[in-house]
């Protein structure tokens, strides 16, 4: 019976050898494992979020934060017209503008913008003003001049003076119907006094545009159409010293009228009436 149990010192020895490069093998692999396991999490671990730049190769010693996108401040503007507005005329528009954030700025730009072809658009270079909202209450007026008849689309629109503070802001739509002025039949004629002096200053000259009238003041604009032509001239001079004449035309006046000269007087439509 012992003589079957025996087993040869040299088998003994080489199953001590086999079991101890398997543990060696099996301690590797487990090393190699966690290595690769450490790998990923660290990784993951500096995975950059959406507030933070974007890098590539080896980690930056600090991230540098985006900042957020600066909030608008909303402000209530409103907006008054007059229903009828003359065209060409200077017309007052008033309103108020009210911030509704406690940080908004003192003092902002409202600009009164017409609706045309689709598109809104400022009235000129003067359709705008500095609105102090501490101050009355932030009440504002500003002088427009409308070019155009019809009815007409206004608006009054905010804008900042500080790019630090975005603000916005546009009033409801206000419509103004724009009319042409009334006109009155008055008597004209014309003089070609080229070269001589002017009762409102200046000397006549072949191109000056102007009308001489007895009693408007100098400088007046004065609306004319004559068969279907209009244009707006200055008064520039005195007279005409003549009974139941109102107008005098100068040269420039009568070639953009086309005015028939051979009549020596005609009717033309003016205002104001002369």
């Amino acid at each position: 019976m012992n003589n079957l149990l025996h087993i040869p010192t040299s088998t003994k020895s080489r199953y001590r050898k086999r079991r101890l490069a398997l543990g060696v093998a099996v301690f590797v692999i487990s090393l190699s494992l966690l290595a690769v396991t450490g790998c990923a999490f660290l990784g993951a671990s500096f995975e950059p979020n959406a507030q933070t730049t974007h890098y590539s190769g080896l980690l930056p010693s600090k991230l540098q934060t985006v900042p957020p996108a600066l909030a608008v401040v909303q402000e209530q503007v409103r907006l008054s017209v007059p229903k009828t507005i003359q065209v060409s005329k200077k017309t007052t528009v008033t309103g108020t503008l009210t911030p509704l954030a406690p940080t908004a700025a003192k003092t902002e730009v409202v600009s009164i913008q017409k609706k045309t072809h689709g598109r809104w658009s400022q009235d000129g270079k003067d359709a705008h003003v500095l609105v102090n909202t501490q101050r009355a209450h932030g009440h504002f007026h500003v002088s427009i001049a409308l070019n155009q008849t019809g009815i007409v689309g206004l608006r009054a629109k905010v804008a900042s003076l500080h790019q630090a503070m975005p603000v916005a802001g546009v009033s409801d739509v206000k419509l103004a119907h724009v009319t042409a002025p009334p006109m009155y039949a008055s008597q004209a004629s014309f003089y070609t006094d080229v070269g001589l002096g002017l009762a409102c200053g200046g000397t006549m000259g072949s191109d000056t545009l102007g009308v001489a009238n007895k009693t408007l003041p100098c400088g007046t604009l004065v609306t004319i159409q004559y068969h279907g032509i209009t244009i707006t001239v200055p008064v520039i001079d005195r007279g005409p010293f003549v009974a139941d004449r109102n107008f005098d035309l100068s040269s420039a006046v009568v070639v953009a009228l086309h005015f028939n000269t051979s009549k020596g007087v005609d009717t033309i439509y003016t205002n104001p009436a002369g």
